[in-house]
């Protein structure tokens, strides 16, 4: 009997967590739809770190594999793989979908079950690798791409009242910790006056707390400090 092995699935598991309110990434997708109707653009495919993180809260770690949210006129669904497990619904708003690795190219299967073919598709042609912009065109079959990369940045750059008071306190935090007591709470760095370009050697000899600093020479181990000669040349 062969079991059929999906090609993606949902894992929402546990308590959302996002930096953000759900209101906040709600008018930002407002403004991404704007953006989406201006240029007559059906569904949006991102897949940068910023554009993903943005509009879902979500901020991917690839190990080697494709990471993208879909947006449409009513839905916002991050794809994300299964190694990241659950964290992706956790870590995001919206509806989110796990793709598998029996196959090559479930991300863009799991992609097309939102998008659908045939679409005008708005993408991130700053982001989008020559691969996989084959693999959209191939998957994906749009109609026509459309480039939204400068009007998603645009929107970036126009901070909300929400993102000012995340932050607003930021350029105090150099200064607390340039205060008298957090300078003497530092530890001493050993500073280093080896002449060799590896800098000083410390000892692992003994796990006493005193550590003996010696200076590497050519060959294999180490050897008490000692003034290094200069090669001998014929």
């Amino acid at each position: 009997m062969n079991t059929p092995r999906p090609a993606s699935y949902r894992f929402h598991q546990g308590e959302r967590v996002l930096p953000f309110a759900a209101e906040e990434y709600e008018a930002r997708l407002k403004g991404l739809r704007a953006i989406m109707a201006e240029a007559g653009v059906d569904v949006a495919v991102l897949t940068s770190m910023h554009g993903i993180a943005y509009y879902s809260g979500f901020l991917y770690c690839s190990f080697g594999r494709p990471y993208g949210l879909v947006v449409t006129r009513d839905q916002s669904v991050t794809i994300s793989a299964g190694i990241d497990a659950g964290q992706p619904w956790r870590r995001g708003h919206g509806d989110n979908i796990t793709y598998t690795d029996w196959a090559r190219d479930n991300y863009w299967r799991a992609v097309e079950q939102v998008s659908g073919t045939g679409k005008v598709i708005g993408v991130e042609e700053d982001h989008l690798t020559l691969l996989q912009s084959q693999k959209l065109d191939a998957f994906l079959k749009p109609s026509r791409r459309v480039d939204i990369a400068q009007g998603s940045m645009r929107q970036r750059m126009k901070k909300s009242a929400a993102e000012i008071e995340l932050i607003a306190p930021g350029p105090t935090w150099p200064t607390s910790a340039a205060t008298p007591s957090a300078r003497r709470s530092r530890p001493a760095r050993a500073r280093s006056t080896s002449p060799w370009p590896g800098g000083t050697r410390w000892s692992s000899r003994s796990p006493s707390a005193s550590r003996t600093p010696s200076i590497a020479t050519p060959g294999s181990g180490s050897s008490p400090a000692s003034t290094p000669t200069a090669p001998t040349t014929r």
